[in-house]
């Protein structure tokens, strides 16, 4: 007796294929999900889920956790000034700045407009604001975009018993301090 299983291979094949290529449709997918598109950093809602992560973490290891939020300082006069089109290149620097700053396992993420925060898990406020610092530094630094612009910064230092929004209204307070004391600045929520 002879069998013809070709028509069997080819069916494996095939499934096997749109398997591939369902996998990749799925983390194209996340991708979009979690990348902010014009700028390449983590999207707001998957720097949120992170720094949710990293809070409960902390809470149950007892590890320390501080956020950076920053902001461009007079980011509405650089569009108002160079277009938005120059605007978008300033937003995308900034980003690529503050990933070069930070460590691997930290996220520099787009909360929305010209608002990012870095989320460095495990990492107390001292270490925070020293890589606030550098990040502040970077961009005072630098021109590439052809647009000389700086950035303010406010730290928060979770505290028990707090979320994510406890902390992110925190470090807000803070970047409004930082402003207020004259831009181009970080301030330590109180």
């Amino acid at each position: 007796m002879v069998q013809d299983i070709t028509r069997g291979a080819e069916a494996e094949v095939a499934l096997a294929e749109a398997l591939n290529s369902a996998r990749k449709t799925a983390r194209d997918a996340i991708a979009l999900v979690e990348t902010d598109q014009l700028t390449g950093a983590a999207s707001s809602r998957h720097t949120l889920a992170f720094l949710k992560r990293a809070i409960d973490e902390a809470h149950v290891s007892g590890a320390p956790l501080s956020i950076a939020m920053f902001d461009i300082d007079h980011f509405k006069a650089v569009n108002d000034r160079f277009g938005h089109e120059r605007g978008d290149q300033v937003l995308v620097q900034v980003a690529e700045q503050a990933t070069g700053v930070v460590r691997s396992s930290d996220l520099v993420g787009r909360l929305g407009g010209e608002e990012f925060v870095v989320v460095p898990p495990a990492a107390d406020a001292l270490l925070t604001m020293s890589v606030a610092d550098r990040l502040r530094q970077a961009v005072a630094g630098s021109m590439r975009s052809g647009i000389q612009v700086t950035i303010s910064i406010g730290v928060a230092q979770l505290r028990p018993g707090t979320n994510a929004r406890d902390l992110l209204r925190d470090a807000d307070l803070a970047l409004y301090e930082a402003k207020a004391a004259g831009r181009n600045t970080l301030k330590l929520a109180a």
